[in-house]
């Protein structure tokens, strides 16, 4: 590879297609470095190296599982509001196990509505809305419509 009469380098071509050129000034003479490194690093056991992941041990002081709060979420996209309201109907994950605890759902709808509906839909996948896109007022719902039951 070069990059005009007072660079040089070389290009790694990785397995997922994609290639990472390396270039420096000749002055520097790095490249030599640099490919030592490269191969270092690119066979870590062969080079007798441990691995980051095994040799990480940081500790966090916050539970990761507890960092989503769906009510704060929610409330930040301005539900619940006259369209939408909040639902602990999965609170137990009982009504639809595929579904998250706390749904938002149409406000025109009360709990037993849901029920009803759940009965005609695949696993109770009833429609509830997963997010709202201010910028191009573009609402996307979730629903499964396969295998529905029909009266």
């Amino acid at each position: 590879m070069s990059r005009g009469e007072d660079c040089y380098g070389f290009e790694v071509f990785c397995k997922d297609f994609r290639s990472v050129k390396f270039a420096s000034r000749q002055e520097n003479h790095s490249r030599r470095k640099l490919y030592e490194c490269l191969q270092m690093y690119s066979f870590p056991v062969s080079n007798k190296l441990t691995l980051f992941a095994f040799e990480s041990s940081e500790r966090f002081s916050f539970d990761g599982w507890s960092i989503y709060e769906p009510e704060k979420e929610y409330a930040r996209m301005g539900i619940p509001n006259d369209t939408w309201r909040l639902t602990k109907i999965n609170s137990h994950y009982d009504f639809a196990d595929t579904y998250p605890a706390i749904l938002c759902v149409p406000a025109s709808a009360d709990d037993e509505d849901l029920k009803k509906v759940a009965s005609f839909r695949s696993k109770n996948r009833i429609p509830v809305r997963l997010v709202f896109l201010v910028y191009c007022r573009a609402l996307y719902v979730r629903t499964f419509i396969l295998n529905m039951k029909l009266v």
